[in-house]
C-alpha cells in the first residue's frame, strides 16, 4: 500500500489541497491519519474513495447527496 502526501493527492485529481481538507471536514475522505508533524497521509484507499467522489461530482450529486 502506498501512501500519498496532500500535493500528491491534490496533483494527481487537479484538486485544491483546500477541496480536500473540506472533504475530510465533510466526512467524505474519514479517517485521514497524520504525521508527527501533522501532515496528512493519504491512502490507496483515499485514491479509490477520491475516484467516486469526481465520479459522483461528474453526475451532478450535491456534496449532501
Amino acid at each position: 500500500m502506498k501512501n500519498y502526501t496532500i500535493r500528491e493527492i491534490s496533483e494527481m485529481f487537479e484538486l485544491p489541497s483546500s477541496t480536500l481538507r473540506y472533504y475530510e471536514s465533510e466526512g467524505l475522505l474519514p479517517e485521514v491519519p497524520k504525521s508527527s508533524s501533522g501532515q496528512r497521509i493519504y491512502s490507496d484507499e483515499h485514491v479509490e474513495r477520491l475516484k467516486c467522489i469526481n465520479c459522483f461530482k461528474r453526475t451532478g450529486m450535491t456534496i449532501p447527496q
